[in-house]
């Protein structure tokens, strides 16, 4: 591994394959639910929305946009990384070094564009991995690198003390996964930028959806129809909350057919009896009463695409006060039945 907080392109360590050589082994990496291209337009809608904003760079951090743009599938959001897309050119990838070598798998990256921080800038009280990636990424040109920089279009920026344009660098400050630690050191390593919030761009871009994506969502769908459907055939009383939701979450890891089912975003959520009107609890070892109602908040995913669904089951007779609430939504259900999750349309 390279050493301290000197910046490196990705890094053999340990026993582990490295991407410096590349894995030519046949099969080695993971079947890709998207094609290069698809991944490519995706990269393309966000510079025309950036170039909108004037945004030099981008620095994307949430775990699901960095899959929309890359297809990098894997759990290691809990460490700081990020893909960082210039105005003009190719997005880079930046992560911790055990981490990276899933990007060979999953991501349709070429080795040029994958960067490794060493292991031991890990859990370290005085310097941040963001420091190493922030550091690296202005050597290989994706962040500006000097005061005056600016976006393909030649202006932007804000003007700087010296009356010099500042490069403005959008960064996803309200993601889950970018600590303030993360967001200072990135703004420390680019003293000749402004670094803004991104107004959430990618996941704009994210709300229209490709022929290939619908077809994902309505996967997921068919998928959260056969978990809700297990819900409903193994809920009864007497059962203990967490033998259900056992259940529940094999038929969410199945999935439906020929469909392989994917981990979704949310547990199972199932309040139950006098807890049923308050939003998001999960289960417990409790036993299921009759009389009382569950609401059930479920999803199925495929691909890492969703499908959410709920409904409120009662175990036999209907309190007096659910009972008045059933038919409120009826007017709106009058005139068309709704759709299974599989047939809706994206």
């Amino acid at each position: 591994m390279t050493g301290g907080g000197t910046a490196g392109p990705l890094v053999t360590g340990g026993g582990n394959a490295g991407r410096s050589g590349g894995d030519t082994r046949q099969g080695s990496t993971l079947p890709k639910p998207f094609t290069a291209a698809e991944h490519e337009q995706r990269v393309r809608a966000v510079q025309r929305a950036m170039a909108r904003h004037s945004f030099a760079a981008l620095v994307v951090v949430d775990p699901a946009n960095l899959y929309y743009l890359t297809g990098y599938n894997a759990w290691s959001f809990y460490m700081p990384q990020c893909l960082i897309v210039p105005a003009d050119g190719d997005p880079h990838l930046f992560g911790r070094a055990m981490d990276m070598h899933g990007a060979h798998y999953t991501a349709h990256l070429p080795q040029e564009r994958v960067h490794s921080y060493p292991e031991e800038l890990v859990h370290r009280p005085d310097v941040h991995p963001f420091e190493w990636m922030t550091a690296r990424a202005r050597e290989v040109g994706v962040l500006p690198s000097a005061t005056g920089a600016t976006g393909s279009n030649g202006s932007n920026g804000s003007n700087g003390s010296n009356g010099t344009e500042r490069a403005l660098v959008a960064a996803e400050t309200d993601a889950h996964f970018f600590s303030p630690r993360g967001y200072l050191a990135l703004t420390a390593g680019l003293p000749h930028a402004r670094v803004v919030d991104s107004g959430e761009l990618v996941n704009w871009v994210r709300l229209v959806k490709s022929p290939a994506e619908q077809d994902m969502l309505r996967a997921a769908g068919r998928v959260a129809d056969s978990v809700m459907t297990a819900a409903l055939t193994h809920i009864a009383p007497g059962r203990r909350q967490c033998d259900v939701v056992a259940q529940i979450q094999a038929a969410q890891a199945h999935g439906a057919g020929d469909i392989g089912g994917d981990y979704p975003a949310i547990v199972p959520m199932l309040p139950t009896g006098p807890r049923a009107g308050t939003p998001h609890l999960t289960w417990s070892q409790e036993t299921f009463v009759r009389g009382e109602a569950t609401a059930l908040e479920l999803a199925g995913a495929h691909e890492r695409y969703h499908a959410p669904i709920a409904r409120t089951v009662s175990l036999g007779r209907p309190a007096a006060q659910l009972a008045r609430c059933a038919p409120a939504p009826r007017p709106a259900t009058a005139t068309r039945r709704s759709p299974p999750c599989s047939r809706a349309t994206a």
